[in-house]
């Protein structure tokens, strides 16, 4: 599901609505659709995948960024306080579901 949501994200981005507020909009369509299909990669070659611990590792760190408030995330239906905490969890639950699959 999650690289569905990339895919949207990407789509979104390209229609004017970029889901965060620090970066470029046209690094935000490349960024969204290069995680999807990775995401998309890692479901599809299960077991054959070398990468998996390294893009758990990224997911964990940005985690982080998301937590701390250094991604700023954009609301369009209203205030965006726990924008960041939920980005947060989304993030470490994308790593711990990548590392179960790595087994």
């Amino acid at each position: 599901m999650t690289g569905f949501s990339y895919i949207g994200a990407a789509c979104l981005t390209m229609a004017g609505y970029p889901p965060e507020a620090t970066l470029p909009p046209g690094f935000q369509i490349i960024l969204y659709l290069c995680l999807g299909l990775t995401l998309f990669g890692v479901s599809i070659f299960k077991g054959r995948v070398h990468f998996i611990y390294p893009l758990a590792g990224t997911y964990g760190a940005l985690a982080g960024l998301s937590f701390s408030g250094i991604q700023k995330w954009v609301n369009y239906n209203g205030s965006p306080d726990f924008l960041g905490v939920a980005m947060a969890a989304w993030d470490l639950a994308v790593a711990v579901a990548l590392l179960d699959e790595a087994d």
